[in-house]
């Protein structure tokens, strides 16, 4: 609920010279699928209940789903004897973390080997959700593509 000290941001209409509040944004439902802390899975506008498909699991051990929804918007602020200003703010609402059965489809790639090539295993086919970089040196090249054999 707004403040009743506050004021919502309004834009001029060029049209009509009305002037328009630009009110926060509405929750929106954002769902969350996480392995060990790390996202397996996001998709927007999905509500419970909601069933995975093997895809988004994989052969993950221990995935976990939540869901969120957040807000964001613009207060404006005009106090007597100061000057005005606002707060730009975001709320978040968050359901805890439920443990899915664990993933049962192994991706045929798992464990492939990449070009490019790293010393130890290809980080895209790996299973682990750790973000990989293309290039491991500022200086290095930007490779634009990754080859699974």
């Amino acid at each position: 609920a707004q403040p009743p000290t506050a004021d919502t941001m309004e834009l001029q209409d060029a049209n009509t010279g009305d002037f328009v509040p630009i009110l926060p944004t509405d929750p929106e439902p954002l769902l969350w699928v996480t392995s060990g802390g790390e996202l397996l899975w996001r998709q927007p506008g999905r509500t419970s209940p909601w069933t995975p498909g093997p895809y988004v699991l994989e052969d993950f051990a221990l995935p976990r789903v939540q869901l969120r929804a957040a807000s964001a918007g613009t207060w404006m602020y005009s106090p007597l004897g100061g000057e005005p200003g606002s707060v730009e703010f975001r709320l978040e609402w968050r359901t805890g973390a439920e443990p899915l059965p664990a993933g049962t489809l192994r991706p045929v790639s798992r464990g492939a080997t990449c070009e490019p090539s790293f010393p130890d295993v290809c980080p895209w086919t790996d299973g682990l959700l750790t973000p990989v970089a293309f290039s491991r040196e500022a200086t290095a090249a930007r490779v634009r593509s990754v080859v699974l054999t």
